[in-house]
């Protein structure tokens, strides 16, 4: 019996440690498929309506909606570290140190 024990231990011991090595490869995309989950989320709806709105082409739906995205939250975020460089440097000539 107390080979069978050690047996089952051993296994779950190979098990965990397998585990760990999947949770560490998949961490990195956590985040970006937790974003990705958000966004389809919140864009359901909308893409149903564009789809009724288009007569059923929902390829063409899904890529305007995407576009719209891009346009509406991702580019705006992303030129936020240009605007506070520029007003940084703004700043900084008016009052120098």
């Amino acid at each position: 019996m107390m080979q069978h024990q050690l047996l089952v231990l051993a296994f779950f011991l190979v098990l965990l440690v397998l585990f760990y090595q999947i949770a560490v490869i998949f961490a990195p995309f956590l985040v970006p498929v937790l974003w990705a989950i958000i966004i389809a989320r919140m864009t359901h709806g909308l893409y149903v309506k564009l789809v009724h709105l288009l007569r059923g082409r929902d390829a063409l739906a899904a890529g305007l909606l995407t576009f719209a995205i891009m346009f509406l939250v991702i580019f705006p975020i992303l030129s936020l570290p240009v605007l506070l460089v520029q007003e940084t440097t703004i700043a900084y000539r008016v009052n120098p140190a």
